[in-house]
């Protein structure tokens, strides 16, 4: 059995990681009359939500496992998940419309339509934008907790042919993707699932639960439809692809703290949820500033400054009490 200790150091890291590439990449249109250079090399921040994506396939199976779960718990798995994510969503959905043009944004039909759809999450089924674009992560992440919930104990299964069934079957599930099209495509789990996949068969190796021959083909099977997926079939960037893939690689050869990132791991949810906000009030109140070299990349910096700290707030207040509400559901014995 592989040595469980310090297995997962690396994970807070690679959040805080993940939440400010996002941030670098939303912020970047800043950049881009007066540096075009740094303008491009920030797009590659949009791939942080497949980091996201690998990370919720480890650790989410990973708590499953020390909490004992099985089928007949999986009303609480889902129970835990929505406390866990969807109150300080719904503060965020709040402050951003607010972000718009203050209490104004709430009056505005456009805007009250959008925050109503992404609220009770039916903007993908009416063809609506979401009030804060990263909100499709989350509607993707509650799709795969309801297929976590329903294949875990296959995936975790003691026989290797049931689990790699399961694992295999999840790959299979995967090319469904193809009866999705435009910008539908990534609103779906199955064009995902590889992703998810990279972290089971993660998980699974990191508790001891395989050996590196079952783990690395796996792993291989897994990167390949990945490829497949994202880059053939549907046409799009590799670049999706190979930054899950390098982010599998990362969590099982680096298994250390850096501690400098863990703060900022700590709060990349709540990053991850207001960054969007902070971009937009320095847009609007910071716009003329933004139209020279040096001005536009001051606002820049002051862009990943605030969004920190507004972190770091929001946090404190509203996803903390969220993380206790969480453990105090339990799994039926």
């Amino acid at each position: 059995m592989m040595e469980q200790k310090n297995q997962l150091d690396l994970l807070n890291a690679l959040r805080g990681i993940a939440a400010w590439m996002v941030c670098l990449f939303h912020a970047s249109f800043l950049l881009k009359e007066f540096y075009p250079g740094l303008y491009h090399f920030f797009d590659i921040g949009q791939e942080g939500v497949y980091v996201f994506f690998v990370i919720s396939g480890v650790v989410l199976p990973w708590s499953m496992d020390a909490g004992g779960y099985r089928w007949k718990n999986a009303d609480r798995f889902l129970l835990k998940r929505w406390i866990r994510l969807y109150p300080p969503f719904l503060v965020s959905v709040i402050i951003c419309t607010f972000g718009f043009v203050g209490l104004k944004g709430f009056a505005n039909p456009v805007i009250l339509h959008k925050m109503l759809h992404s609220v009770f999450f039916t903007a993908p089924f009416f063809g609506e934008k979401w009030i804060n674009d990263v909100y499709w992560t989350l509607f993707v992440e509650f799709q795969f907790y309801i297929y976590l919930a329903l294949f875990f104990p296959l995936i975790a299964h003691k026989d290797r042919t049931v689990r790699t069934l399961a694992l295999f079957g999840g790959l299979a599930l995967a090319l469904l993707s193809q009866f999705f099209t435009g910008r539908y495509v990534k609103l779906e789990l199955f064009f995902h699932l590889p992703v998810f996949t990279l972290g089971y068969y993660l998980y699974l190796r990191l508790k001891g639960r395989i050996e590196d021959q079952e783990f690395w083909m796996g792993l291989v099977m897994t990167s390949v439809t990945a490829l497949y997926i994202t880059g053939h079939l549907h046409g799009l960037s590799y670049r999706l692809a190979t930054v899950a893939i390098a982010t599998a690689l990362l969590i099982y050869f680096v298994r250390r703290k850096i501690p400098y990132l863990d703060a900022l791991g700590e709060v990349s949810y709540s990053f991850y949820l207001t960054h969007w906000f902070v971009i937009s009030m320095a847009n609007y109140w910071f716009y003329q500033y933004g139209k020279t070299p040096s001005g536009s990349l001051v606002v820049f910096v002051m862009i990943q400054v605030g969004a920190i700290a507004l972190a770091a707030l929001f946090y404190r207040v509203v996803e903390k009490p969220s993380l206790r509400w969480t453990k105090k559901v339990k799994y039926r014995s």
